[in-house]
């Protein structure tokens, strides 16, 4: 059989699979050298166009029912599961809150530690600042009580 012979109209006991292998084949050995092959090829996509149109129709009852099926079946998932979306929703929320809260707690507590911090610095500034000036008051002999030295620290 020459690449180019078309084999359009196969007989009625051939399989819809055959139809489209041998189509498959036929495309694949094609050689579109002349004008004559070129006619040839539009023959052959018609005939592939007509075989899928018929494939699709032949087809196209269990499609639907399938589709009508696959419907009925994701209703009634979905019936089922947007209770347990909005509940997932819900805990995400709370727990969200929570997180948020215990995160205020822990800034809150981190600010009163650093606030803590700070006035013992100032106060160990101030504390230093009159031993500086004790102590100088005892080195120009202005103070006349007992050796003073600085308390050891807390």
């Amino acid at each position: 059989m020459e690449a180019n012979s078309l084999v359009t109209e196969p007989s009625k006991t051939t399989t819809i699979e055959s139809k489209a292998s041998l189509a498959l084949t036929q495309a694949k050995n094609l050689l579109v050298r002349t004008d004559q092959d070129r006619v040839d090829a539009g023959e052959l996509l018609k005939a592939v166009k007509g075989l899928a149109k018929e494939v699709k129709q032949d087809r196209e009852e269990e499609r639907l029912a399938a589709r009508k099926l696959l419907d009925v079946i994701t209703s009634g998932r979905n019936r089922h599961l947007r209770p347990l979306e909005q509940a997932e929703e819900i805990i995400k929320q709370k727990v969200l809150a929570y997180e948020e809260e215990e995160e205020r707690k822990r800034r809150e507590e981190e600010e009163r530690i650093n606030a803590k911090l700070q006035q013992e610095e100032e106060d160990r500034k101030i504390a230093d600042r009159i031993w500086t000036f004790l102590r100088h008051l005892w080195s120009k002999s202005l103070f006349l009580g007992p050796s003073i030295s600085k308390p050891l620290a807390k």
